[in-house]
């Protein structure tokens, strides 16, 4: 995708291109993507990613991995922050395991158990990938150790992975070892399976530790030369659960992931930064760092005032929209701006709408 805008680059000058160029959906990975705009001087100097990569260093100098909570409201440009916080975690010398929970686990729900099994998963393809050699019997033994404990047979394995292949129509999701793939689709289809995978994978919560620790070790061990720093492990998209289900399978299980060998940071949901309750932000990690959204409406309420997050979110519709093609006024996209709330997601997401509403013409 951003190869093709690289190339292909232009602002809409209709309702229509408008409206493709505003896909809140298409993540911004790369710097050089003429959709990149930086928020760091709209957020008073501040660089999120520095600030996860910051304590990531200063755990890792003390010898004991990181535990980084980040937070911020859905749309506030977290995944984005957590980009460019991988790419220079790999420039330091680490070796990153990326974790989309909503995409790896399922959409709905999860179970701590799920989080455990996938980062072990996506650890093992990451490692597969890298280009490094690895010891493939330890890794083996840690699936044995799955089989035996979940009762997932190779037959069943090998069919599930022949069906959810078909139905995936070929996408890049299966990768890597077969049970591993198996039983992602499991969680992620509700198979009738799944609540017995999970309360025999649960009823050997020290083991399940142990068994992901042996991957990232391994994984660790095998990259040490290109990437000295260690392994991080990110948990993404968990603020995308209910309250309600990160309190009780995250926090409340938080002593199982304190327990991995690996970095881990993780975007979580914001009702964890209530201190009123007893599992929260502060109590789980040593400085919860926050994504705040834009200030897009003056302080002292004056009208016509413009704010740096203004100016950053009209440098974000300018490099998809060509404003006098597809605006009626400068008033009308500053006052969508405003709408936004300060939120990246909800502007894009305002300016898709008012497109359909127009119709044709301009949106005004």
């Amino acid at each position: 995708m951003t190869a093709n805008r690289l190339e292909k680059h232009k602002p809409a000058e209709t309702l229509q291109d408008a409206y493709g160029n505003c896909d809140p959906a298409v993540p911004i990975e790369d710097p050089n993507d003429p959709f990149h705009v930086d928020f760091s001087a709209s957020r008073g100097g501040l660089k999120v990613w520095e600030e996860i990569l910051t304590q990531v260093k200063f755990a890792s100098d003390a010898g004991k991995p990181a535990r980084v909570g980040f937070f911020g409201q859905r749309g506030c440009g977290k995944t984005s922050d957590l980009r460019a916080f991988m790419k220079e975690a790999e420039k330091e010398g680490y070796f990153v395991v990326y974790v989309d929970c909503v995409e790896q686990v399922n959409p709905f729900e999860f179970e701590y158990s799920d989080l455990l099994f996938v980062i072990a998963s996506e650890a093992t393809n990451r490692l597969d990938t890298a280009g490094v050699s690895f010891d493939r019997s330890r890794l083996q033994q840690v699936e044995n150790w799955f089989r035996e404990v979940t009762k997932v047979s190779i037959e069943t394995t090998e069919k599930a992975v022949e069906l959810a292949t078909e139905a995936s129509a070929g996408v890049g999701f299966f990768k890597f070892f077969k049970f591993y793939a198996a039983i992602k689709a499991r969680l992620r289809a509700g198979h009738v399976d799944k609540v017995e995978f999970r309360k025999r994978l649960q009823a050997h919560p020290r083991a399940l530790v142990e068994n992901v620790n042996e991957v990232l070790k391994e994984a660790a061990g095998a990259v040490k030369n290109k990437c000295p720093r260690g392994v991080i492990v990110i948990l993404d998209s968990l603020d995308r659960y209910s309250s309600t289900m990160v309190r009780a399978q995250f926090a409340e299980n938080f002593k199982v992931f304190d327990d991995l060998t690996a970095a881990l940071v993780v975007t979580s949901h914001l009702s964890l930064m209530n201190e009123r309750d007893e599992k929260t932000a502060s109590s789980l990690f040593e400085r919860p760092v926050f994504c705040p959204c834009l200030a897009v409406r003056p302080r002292d309420g004056k009208q016509g005032s413009v704010t740096d997050g203004m100016k950053a979110f009209e440098e974000v519709l300018a490099t998809r929209i060509n404003f006098s093609k597809v605006f009626a006024s400068d008033e009308v996209w500053r006052e969508v701006i405003r709408l936004s709330g300060g939120n990246a997601q909800q502007l894009l997401n305002l300016i898709r709408r008012t497109c359909i509403e127009a119709k044709e013409g301009t949106i005004s």
